[in-house]
């Protein structure tokens, strides 16, 4: 299947400045969560959010009367061909990656209020434990590769903790 988006750059508008991050949920919650391969990405002083042409629209226009962006910050590229040539040869696979990443996101910073500071650290921790095991565990391994073998490692992690501000990783050797 054929997937096509819209990249939406937002000039000037960090994700991790201010209350920015909660705005793209409340665009979330308003267009986004009815859009099967929506996506975003952090990128320093803007930020990308990629969806279906038919929300474009709706979402610039939250962008700019709900959380004072500019037109002119906004800049719009249809359809969204990635610049990277690893996600281009595998652009419909890493699109399906992409939207959970970014709808798994919205659900954790749902959870956030509900969650102590180290509650909200133990769960990022843990979905980061399962990304990265799920991706090591399906991927290539280092019988056919041996560069791949540093890599072996990395799919032995069992278990992740969190201690004040430090993560411990336990390895099985």
């Amino acid at each position: 299947m054929k997937i096509e988006l819209t990249q939406i750059r937002i000039e000037g508008w960090s994700l991790d400045v201010g209350a920015n991050f909660e705005d793209l949920y409340k665009i979330y919650e308003h267009v986004l969560q009815n859009d099967d391969w929506w996506h975003f990405f952090r990128e320093g002083d803007y930020t990308l959010i990629r969806c279906l042409n038919k929300n474009v629209k709706q979402v610039s226009k939250l962008l700019e009367i709900e959380h004072g962006i500019m037109p002119g910050q906004i800049k719009v590229t249809k359809p969204w061909i990635d610049n990277i040539s690893t996600t281009r040869a595998y652009q419909e696979e890493f699109t399906y990656m992409f939207h959970a990443f970014s709808v798994l996101s919205m659900k954790l910073l749902e959870e956030e209020d509900k969650q102590s500071p180290y509650e909200v650290a133990t769960n990022f921790i843990g979905v980061f434990d399962r990304v990265v095991h799920c991706f090591l565990n399906s991927g290539r391994s280092h019988e056919k590769v041996k560069s791949f073998i540093p890599l072996y490692l990395l799919k032995k992690i069992i278990m992740c903790r969190v201690y004040g501000n430090q993560c411990l990783l336990f390895t099985m050797l």
